[in-house]
């Protein structure tokens, strides 16, 4: 076992450049998916929100929405927290000089995968709640549906 961990050592030191360079990349790819999600997210905080308040102007209920759409925001925030530790522990990686210090740059390689599949969590918890944001609007329509699209949003 030692024999091996001092092999995978002298590989990370004879190919640190090559290394860093693909480590490079992956922090670049996942910046524009990080983007891309956050932007994807936004979107559709703001339709929840535009949801619930039309709702409201229509005096029907949104407490089931609302409670569904902060778990959404928590899941975002999460997420946005997650990417944040995941990005500085990157910027670390690739601040370490694995010529000199292989067992530091492999150490950190590991935090840095654990912290990309917390990320691949939290994004899995997130989509949840937006199945349960989902399934709660259809079942809404359904109900309106039902009562022949007569709601009106008087006392019941």
């Amino acid at each position: 076992m030692a024999q091996s961990n001092n092999d995978y050592l002298d590989l990370v030191r004879t190919r640190c450049d090559a290394t860093k360079q693909l480590v490079d990349q992956q922090r670049r790819s996942d910046l524009v998916a990080r983007i891309n999600k956050g932007r994807a997210y936004q979107i559709i905080i703001d339709q929840q929100n535009a949801f619930s308040l039309r709702l409201r102007n229509n005096k029907v209920s949104a407490d089931t929405f609302d409670h569904e759409q902060a778990a959404v925001q928590e899941g975002v925030n999460s997420f946005r927290a997650a990417y944040d530790r995941y990005d500085d522990s990157m910027a670390s990686l690739l601040s370490i000089d694995c010529k000199s210090k292989p067992q530091d740059f492999a150490q950190q390689l590991v935090v840095a995968r654990s912290l990309r599949q917390i990320i691949g969590n939290v994004v899995a918890d997130t989509d949840t709640e937006l199945a349960r944001y989902r399934q709660d609007v259809t079942n809404f329509k359904q109900e309106i549906d039902r009562l022949g699209g007569k709601v009106t949003g008087a006392a019941q």
